[in-house]
């Protein structure tokens, strides 16, 4: 079935973007496509001013950023989606820019407490604590209400919400390698 663009929820100068839909389904901003592949990517040593760091081969200042090298994924919607793989590019600018999981719209500032929120799965009933550290990007409440009645895992598994006042960048989640063989280490278990 092809994409079907969905209409705004709010009117006027909301920062609530249209939400593309697959099969009546609406697709998160943060979703990757059929069509957005990830080439073979070739880790090297980068030769740097600060130094020799990890990277990919041919690396840009575009696929650089807070010091990490990020995986390089064509940014072209197209194809079905992908639900479950999280494109690269758009998640990153999603939490960067503090734009909303769902429509891709700013999440800054659209609330009169000055507050952002953030949904999260949790199948364990477990809330968002002060301090805890997430990986997923800030939500519009009418697009976190969306999410709670079209997403199957976070319907089948549980979710949480918090609104949080400051939302400082604290890190990079990905994949750690050895810096001696290039090979990629094991994860490493999570703390909030």
């Amino acid at each position: 079935m092809p994409e079907q663009k969905g209409k705004r929820h709010m009117t006027g100068t909301s920062p609530v973007r249209p939400v593309r839909y697959w099969d009546g389904v609406p697709v998160p901003f943060i979703t990757a496509w059929s069509k957005e592949e990830i080439p073979v990517q070739e880790l090297v040593k980068v030769h740097r001013s600060s130094g020799t760091v990890l990277g990919l081969r041919d690396e840009t200042d575009v696929e650089r950023q807070f010091g990490v090298s990020w995986v390089r994924m064509q940014a072209t919607r197209g194809g079905r989606p992908q639900h479950g793989r999280v494109h690269a590019l758009r998640q990153r600018q999603a939490m960067s820019r503090m734009l909303c999981q769902l429509c891709g719209g700013p999440t800054v500032g659209t609330r009169k407490d000055e507050r952002t929120l953030f949904l999260a799965a949790s199948a364990d009933g477990h809330p968002l604590l002060n301090g805890e550290r997430t990986e997923s990007p800030p939500v519009h409440a009418v697009c976190a209400r969306l999410s709670v009645e079209h997403c199957q895992p976070l319907r089948r598994h549980g979710w949480t919400a918090a609104l949080v006042r400051h939302t400082p960048v604290r890190g990079v989640a990905g994949h750690v390698y050895d810096p001696l063989t290039l090979e990629r280490l094991p994860t490493a278990p999570r703390h909030p």
